[in-house]
């Protein structure tokens, strides 16, 4: 229309819709150990854009090896399949007694209202899980609460 300027343009636009994104809160769970594993820690989910988000992850107390991880519709127990594409998840490797993180950015947006959890399984081809934590979108980040606390060294690690 003839004298109608665009004030924000596509450039402002895009930034204030990455502004927005960014002031998103962050799904966050803290994971608790599962079956009589001693794996514990946290995960954060981000959107990132309109459809897609990054989650990380951190474990602590689980035995030298390969643990893949994903983020599932539904609470722990009754989750679904990996959101996302379930290889885009990096495997955690981890050293005995040592912390492991991992990220990736999948190909979904959490959406308010629905649940989601965040497990970790116990190898490669034993897909049990042994840590799990439901992701809250309550507004807060990530906290002190949320950081994995050393695993208590009576208990069997995985």
């Amino acid at each position: 229309m003839p004298g109608t300027r665009n004030i924000l343009g596509v450039s402002g636009a895009a930034a204030l819709t990455a502004a927005v994104i960014h002031l998103a809160p962050a799904w966050v769970a803290k994971l608790d150990p599962v079956g009589g594993s001693n794996v514990s820690g946290s995960s954060t989910v981000t959107v990132i854009s309109p459809d897609s988000a990054t989650a990380r992850i951190t474990i602590i107390g689980a035995a030298g090896g390969q643990y893949p991880w994903h983020v599932h519709a539904g609470k722990c127990g009754s989750e679904g399949n990996p959101l996302g594409n379930p290889m885009a998840y990096p495997v955690l490797s981890v050293q005995t007694g040592k912390e492991a993180s991992a990220a990736a950015t999948i190909g979904f947006k959490p959406a308010a209202g629905q649940s989601y959890s965040v497990n970790v399984h116990r190898s490669m081809t034993d897909k049990s899980v042994i840590a799990c934590g439901n992701l809250s979108n309550s507004g807060v980040g990530m906290s002190d609460s949320l950081r994995p606390t050393p695993p208590d060294t009576a208990k069997k690690p995985y």
